[in-house]
């Protein structure tokens, strides 16, 4: 695989490591696809694609995933910013690249959050 080369040079990659997960997936090599999403989540404990790719690879073979408590406090952010992303409206979306509009929902999400916490 051509991810086995780049993580070769840089085994640290999350982009690489989760590339090569979902296609591990694809390949229908689940178990060896969970070990790299592990990997993933080991760098970076908040990394929701991985979170997300893992629970489909575990349930291809029959498991559950319980998601680490401090992960969901992360995972409940990223989706009321998305949330507020969508109550935004198309408006800002036209004005703003997509970038700068997830930035602006997670800034509020955050906030709000804070504060109620």
């Amino acid at each position: 695989m051509n991810y086995d080369k780049a993580l070769a040079i840089q085994p640290n990659d999350t982009n690489a490591l989760s590339n090569k997960g979902v296609a591990l997936y694809d390949l229908g090599k689940f178990r060896e696809a969970i070990v790299t999403y592990d990997k993933v989540l080991a760098l970076n404990p908040n990394d929701i694609y991985a979170i997300n790719n893992k629970v489909n690879a575990l349930g291809k073979i029959g498991k559950d995933f319980k998601i680490p408590r401090e992960n969901l406090v992360s995972l409940a952010v990223y989706a009321r910013a998305f949330y507020l992303c969508l109550c935004l409206g198309v408006f800002l979306f036209l004005y703003l690249s997509p970038q700068q509009f997830l930035l602006i929902g997670f800034a509020i999400s955050m906030k709000d959050f804070k504060n109620k916490g």
